[in-house]
């Protein structure tokens, strides 16, 4: 049995989802695969990142998370049925590498939401009820420097 694709960390402060668009209409997953060196026959279906500072190169690791086509196919509804026939979808990861300038210009929208382990609750159980934007800190100031 392979590791869960769940994202985990040692002590899981945090949990959370994610959402992205590129620039792209299939999105930016084909942009961050052409960066990772993977196997002929395998297809992009995910990617995974470990930290956000870069490497002693300057670059940030990334896990690209393909398929092999040949055992699962090579479309979405194939890959969906093989992974209702099968009780899941199997991937295998490859790791790279990208400078941070090249990752930021990959995406159009990105939003990340993580929410405090304590919460035993699922993301849709969060109602956003407004929003705050440059607030005063209590000091008097509202720490706008256009005055």
């Amino acid at each position: 049995m392979g590791e869960s694709f769940v994202a985990s960390v040692q002590y899981g402060d945090m949990k959370g989802t994610i959402a992205i668009d590129g620039f792209e209409a299939g999105g930016p997953l084909g942009d961050l695969a052409e960066r990772v060196k993977i196997k002929p026959g395998f297809m992009p279906v995910g990617f995974g990142l470990t930290r956000l500072h870069p490497l002693e190169n300057g670059k940030i690791p990334l896990v690209i998370f393909a398929v092999d086509a040949s055992e699962v196919g090579v479309s979405a509804d194939e890959m969906n049925a093989y992974a209702a026939a099968n009780g899941q979808l199997p991937v295998t990861g490859f790791h790279g590498e990208i400078a941070p300038a090249e990752f930021e210009g990959i995406f159009k929208r990105f939003s990340l939401r993580a929410q405090s382990r304590g919460l035993k609750l699922t993301p849709d159980q969060l109602t956003i009820k407004e929003w705050h934007y440059h607030e005063a800190d209590g000091d008097g100031d509202d720490d706008d420097e256009s005055e």
